[in-house]
């Protein structure tokens, strides 16, 4: 397998080496140790030693963690602790609850922040954007969950009431 791997990066030209995983044959043995070992494992093949295979790889997910050296961007606007940030599933704003009670909406492209959320009386414990990125949830401490509408950051409808303690997700 580790050849195979080292192989593809090669034809791939991949500067940093990729893990990749192998399978054999439409995905029906997957290679994890020789492919003399994997080969043996397709049924109705036993006995054969020429045959064309078809080997497929799979990229396999690579975090890289590097260190932060600097910080890019400092929104300044809550007067209290930032309990809670979310962005926005377009990529173009960030909404952020503190623990002034005010959920925060911010334009990413300006560093601005625009509209100023208000309406919890506790700590905004936790904020989510709707998939079309035109309305955030947010709850609390003070038990309730509220939607705010994009970019004006007006309530929508009422509160939503009855949890009998903190709401810590949305």
């Amino acid at each position: 397998k580790d050849q195979l791997e080292q192989l593809l990066n090669e034809l791939l030209s991949n500067e940093e080496k990729q893990p990749y995983s192998f399978t054999l044959d439409d995905n029906t043995v997957e290679i994890s140790t020789t492919l003399r070992e994997s080969f043996a494992q397709l049924k109705g093949h036993a006995g054969s030693s020429e045959r064309v295979l078809r080997i497929t790889y799979h990229p396999l997910a690579a975090f890289r963690v590097r260190p932060v050296t600097r910080c890019t961007a400092s929104l300044e606007g809550h007067t209290e602790a930032v309990l809670c940030v979310s962005f926005s599933p377009d990529g173009r704003s960030l909404a952020s609850g503190s623990g002034d009670t005010t959920v925060r909406l911010w334009d990413l492209a300006t560093e601005l922040p625009g509209a100023t959320c208000k309406g919890h009386t506790n700590w905004v414990l936790c904020v989510a954007w709707s998939p079309d990125a035109t309305k955030v949830a947010s709850a609390g401490m003070d038990h309730s969950v509220r939607v705010w509408e994009r970019p004006k950051g007006t309530p929508v409808g009422v509160p939503l009431r009855g949890h009998s303690g903190p709401v810590t997700c949305v």
